[in-house]
């Protein structure tokens, strides 16, 4: 049987994550909350932003990318994924 909580690894991975969003790129995230997935025995991390709605998934996965290339962040981000504040997801990472 596996641990199913959240490491601090992933919280600090995540925090560093939410920084480089908002401060780098600036997009405005509305919420962020972790999720466990018991399916796939692991966590993602939830963030909500009004750029999936008004830029789209795509820009939207492009600025993730950005911010963790000039917050120097190599780890991998497949566990992050984007929702509007008011639509359903746009998968990130990989």
């Amino acid at each position: 049987m596996s641990d199913s909580r959240l490491s601090n690894s992933q919280q600090e991975l995540g925090e560093k994550i939410l920084n480089a969003l908002t401060k780098i790129v600036k997009m405005p995230v509305t919420s962020h909350e972790w999720k466990y997935l018991p399916q796939v025995d692991r966590y993602e991390l939830v963030i909500k932003t009004p750029w999936v709605k008004e830029k789209g998934p795509e820009t939207t996965n492009w600025a993730l990318l950005d911010a963790l290339d000039m917050a120097h962040i190599s780890e991998s981000t497949s566990f992050v994924r984007f929702e509007a504040p008011d639509l359903k997801t746009a998968q990130a990472g990989a």
